[in-house]
């Protein structure tokens, strides 16, 4: 009887354990759910920022590109830079 009562103790208490994980990794699922949906805002901002230093970076790229041809084009019509 002893031996029954300690394999059912410890089934129940392996089920126990079971359940509580299924349970807390449920619950670290919705914190990590809420934690994104509270962060969506800043995630946006972040990525307007990137979006805009690579508009920034290609505005420049433009410039200098467009600085050059006019260099060029000078130079073979005999203006000079």
């Amino acid at each position: 009887m002893t031996d029954e009562r300690e394999t059912t103790g410890e089934a129940a208490r392996d089920a126990l354990v079971r359940a509580l994980v299924v349970y807390g990794v449920e619950i670290l699922f919705f914190a990590a759910v809420l934690i994104v949906a509270h962060n969506k805002p800043w995630l946006e901002h972040q990525w307007w920022r990137v979006r805009q230093y690579r508009k920034r970076g290609q505005a420049r790229h433009d410039a200098l590109l467009a600085e050059l041809r006019r260099d060029i084009s000078a130079y073979e019509h005999g203006g000079g830079p």
